[in-house]
């Protein structure tokens, strides 16, 4: 796996790029987690898949994302913008991988289809105190079914990710 595109300015970013490293390069559940406030929250807003709160978002990291994530996946940076006063960063990358494992955390209920992916997804990362608060990733889903010639509609974790996110959305 590789990271394409990298050259921080601000805390945040510097924060942010240690994040992705630890998730996407090292795989180190407890570095990322490290990164992230107690009350964290990963939702990924396509499938509805994620977690809060940090004994949730190690089950989630360890078993449905790093230890489920293609071994060619590339991650190359398109835009950054960076909100100081807001503690908000939001981000554009181009994910690259080949669909050669199960992916629960984008690809729920759908075995490996061994096709090329090219897809563009946005962060949404909040902080607080200078560590991650917030991770909300989207991504058009319908271009990512088709590149896999799929019409599976996922539906592991719908309730409890959307309850998730009415809850957080009441908190924030």
């Amino acid at each position: 796996m590789t990271v394409d595109g990298c050259s921080s300015n601000s805390g945040m970013e510097q924060v942010w790029e240690e994040y992705v490293a630890q998730t996407h390069i090292h795989r180190d559940v407890e570095g990322a987690l490290k990164l992230m406030t107690e009350d964290a929250a990963i939702l990924y807003l396509p499938v509805l898949t994620g977690a809060r709160g940090k004994p949730q978002l190690r089950d989630f990291l360890s078993h449905d994302f790093m230890g489920r994530m293609p071994s060619d996946i590339r991650v190359t940076r398109r835009s950054t913008v960076v909100n100081e006063a807001d503690e908000q960063l939001i981000e554009e990358n181009l994910l690259l991988f080949t669909h050669s494992t199960v992916m629960p955390w984008m690809l729920p209920s759908l075995a490996p289809t061994q096709r090329r992916v090219e897809l563009l997804v946005v962060h949404i990362v909040s902080f607080r105190e200078e560590k991650i608060k917030s991770v909300r990733s989207y991504w058009d889903h319908e271009v990512l079914l088709q590149q896999l010639d799929s019409t599976v509609v996922p539906t592991h974790h719908h309730r409890s990710a959307l309850d998730q996110l009415i809850e957080y959305t009441k908190s924030t």
